[in-house]
């Protein structure tokens, strides 16, 4: 869980925080055009990020949970437990960006009462899930059932708002999307390749914690260099506006 709320916590709540006043700021003036394009782009960059983090969590989760929580009494059967419940979560990542923004549009909208009856809505989905499966599949399934509400609660906020402002427009964003998900496939492929072939070399064995440092170092830095390389080849506007953003963020500092 806390393996997830860190991208959550760097991506998804900080781009909300982000875009929340200049979305107040369209929603006072009436300008439901720019509020649509703010949010249009918040949607953008929030996959483009989110995205290759929840691919990067799913490829690596075996070395990623063995290198943080093996000790004397974690069996493998806990490691693959664990491993299996990181990837349950990891599917939510780009929908919970994407549930931020939109939770952010409502309170823009100075409208807190559909986002919070909407999240008790999501419960149901959560149960839907958890109550049949906890007690044979167990925290696995706990953690797909969290995807499964927040994922639930970001659709429907989705639809809500267009119910409330009309066409978002988001086919717009697809062509970005598509080559987000082609640079994201890409990276899949050459991570799991190389975790194949490392797992040939006794210097990388999964057995010991250097050997998972090492995966987790090489693989994916291979892997963010060759998704980075991906959406550059595919000139996603987006990475420019990322890299704006965080030289700003550094010169401040």
């Amino acid at each position: 869980r806390q393996l997830i709320q860190f991208p959550v916590g760097l991506v998804a709540a900080a781009l909300s925080f982000a875009v929340l006043p200049t979305l107040t700021e369209h929603a006072r003036n009436g300008d439901a055009e720019r509020f649509k394009q703010t949010l249009l782009l918040g949607f953008r960059v929030g996959l483009l990020l989110m995205i290759p983090a929840a691919v990067g969590l799913i490829v690596l989760r075996e070395p990623v949970v063995d290198l943080l929580f093996r000790h004397h009494n974690y069996s493998a059967q806990d490691a693959a437990r664990t491993a299996l419940a990181l990837q349950n979560y990891a599917y939510q990542l780009p929908f919970v960006a994407m549930d931020q923004l939109l939770i952010a549009a409502f309170y823009a909208r100075k409208n807190t009462l559909i986002p919070v009856a909407v999240g008790i809505v999501s419960i149901a989905g959560y149960l839907a899930v958890a109550l049949p499966f906890y007690t044979t599949i167990g925290m696995p399934a706990l953690a797909f059932a969290n995807t499964v509400q927040n994922t639930s609660h970001a659709l429907i906020l989705l639809v809500l708002l267009r119910m409330a402002i009309g066409t978002i427009r988001v086919r717009e964003t697809i062509p970005t999307i598509l080559k987000i998900v082609l640079a994201a496939a890409v990276m899949t492929a050459v991570a799991t390749g190389l975790l194949w072939l490392l797992g040939h070399v006794a210097l990388f064995s999964l057995s010991r914690l250097l050997g998972d440092l090492l995966t987790v170092v090489v693989v994916g830095g291979v892997a963010g260099t060759v998704y980075l390389g991906g959406v550059l080849l595919l000139r996603v506007e987006e990475v420019a506006l990322v890299r704006n953003a965080l030289m700003a963020r550094l010169g401040r500092k």
